[in-house]
Order: structure tokens, then C-alpha cells, then sequence
């Protein structure tokens, strides 16, 4: 702001006209914009939320995972006097079918965002992504192991005279293994939950001008990362067990 001099010349001579003086003023802008390099008025924070095709993304997602698994289910279930459908123990299915809709509810609450709900409601949604999700992969990948193990045991461990009289027979004596799968799940859901819980946060994005703001919203924490490396971890150590699970079968 103020007044300027600006002084041209052509190799070395002035031209005439010149100097020329420049004065400098501010732009006047109404409350929450500001004057940007060119002199136009540009609002200091630009609010940006979900396009409504991600949201409609993810709905859908969440629909046909839902219906799969519903359908997969429903078969099973008309169908669990067959005997490759008996041979495959429905009751292990179900439980897969459950925690794959359970898993699935993480894809719906993702397009949630400040547009349509309070920032409360979101801190709660945020933690709730993670328990859905953690719960679900817990009861499917351990479903499929018990499965698994129980085929193993009634096949193999059988036909071994030093095992076959330690075999259990009845199914639910294996949900014992889901039971513990879906516990350590839950113990580290509820540490973070307790210690340092995901919250709705909005903050700028990064490479936006000095003083202008395009604002994001995230769910966030300050060892967010920290409980996210343990739950994948805990996550690829069921996954080994069950392809191990697998491999003796």
C-alpha cells in the first residue's frame, strides 16, 4: 500500500512519460474473504465436502456387499440338508456372512461428513469405522479357521491313533477360537477408544495459498498410526495362522 515510482527505459534511455507514479490501496472486502494477488475478494476458507457421488459410492457398495452376503446365506441355509452344504458346516458360513456385513458397515459410514451431521456425531462415527471393521474381519477370518481346523480334525487327526482320542467332535467346542479372535479385536478397540479416539477434525490443505484455506475434514488422532500398524499386524498374523490352517488341511 501507498504510492510507487516506477521508472522505464529502453537500453539505458528513458522513455518519455516516465517515471510513473503508482498508487497502491488496499482492497476492501466483506468479513471472511480477502483480497488475493490479482485483487480479487476470495473467501480466507473454502469448506470442502464429500462429491455426492462418493457417498452415493459408497451406499451402494454397502448395499451389495449387504445383499451378497445376505443371498450367500439364505442359500445356505435353504440348502443345509445337502451334503456338500453339511460337509461345508453352515453354521461357520453364517458366521462369515455376519461378520462380512459387519466389516461392510465401514464402506457405508466413510461418506459421512460435517455437510450433513454435528462434529459429536462424527467423533463417534470415526471409532465406530474402526470397531465395525475390526470386529467383522475378527468373526469372518476366525469363522473360517474354526472351519477349517474342525475339517482338519475330522479328516486327518482321525486317521492318527495318537490324536484321534483327542479329537472334539461337537462344533461349538471350536468357538472357543472365534470367542478369542473377536476379544482381541475388541481389547484394542477399546484401548484406543479410551486412551486416544479418532475425532472429527478439519484442517487446511496442504499447497494452498498464504492465508487462504481450503479446509478438509478427516477423523484423526494423535497415535492414530500407531493403533492402526497394531491392528494390521494383529490382522496378518490371523491371516498367516489360517493359511497355515490351510496348508495342513
Amino acid at each position: 500500500m501507498g504510492d510507487n515510482v516506477l521508472e522505464l527505459s529502453i537500453a539505458g534511455t528513458q522513455i518519455p512519460n516516465s517515471p510513473i507514479l503508482l498508487r497502491v490501496t488496499e482492497r476492501t472486502c466483506e468479513e471472511g474473504y480477502q483480497a488475493d494477488s490479482q485483487g480479487d475478494c476470495k473467501a480466507t476458507v473454502k469448506i470442502i465436502y464429500l462429491p455426492e457421488w462418493f457417498r452415493g459410492l459408497s451406499f451402494f457398495l454397502f448395499l451389495l456387499n449387504v445383499f451378497l452376503a445376505l443371498g450367500f446365506m439364505a442359500w445356505t441355509f435353504v440348502s443345509r440338508n445337502h451334503p456338500i452344504v453339511r460337509a461345508s458346516q453352515p453354521t461357520f458360513l453364517y458366521l462369515v456372512g455376519i461378520g462380512c456385513i459387519m466389516s461392510s458397515t465401514s464402506i457405508l459410514t466413510v461418506g459421512f461428513d460435517d455437510k450433513d451431521y454435528s462434529d459429536d456425531t462424527l467423533d463417534k462415527v470415526c471409532m465406530a469405522n474402526i470397531w465395525f471393521y475390526c470386529i467383522g474381519f475378527g468373526l469372518t477370518v476366525s469363522a473360517l479357521y474354526s472351519k477349517t481346523y474342525r475339517a482338519k480334525c475330522l479328516m486327518i487327526d482321525k486317521m492318527n491313533a495318537k490324536k484321534a482320542r483327542h479329537v472334539v467332535v461337537s462344533i461349538y467346542q471350536y468357538f472357543t477360537y472365534i470367542g478369542a479372535a473377536v476379544a482381541l479385536e475388541m481389547i484394542v478397540c477399546l484401548i484406543w477408544s479410551a486412551y486416544d479416539p479418532l475425532e472429527w477434525r478439519r484442517s487446511c490443505a496442504s499447497g494452498t495459498e498464504d492465508n487462504f484455506c481450503k479446509s478438509i475434514g478427516k477423523c484423526s488422532s494423535g497415535t492414530g498410526l500407531n493403533f492402526v500398524t497394531a491392528i494390521l499386524v494383529l490382522h496378518f498374523v490371523f491371516l498367516c495362522y489360517l493359511l497355515w490352517m490351510c496348508y495342513e488341511v
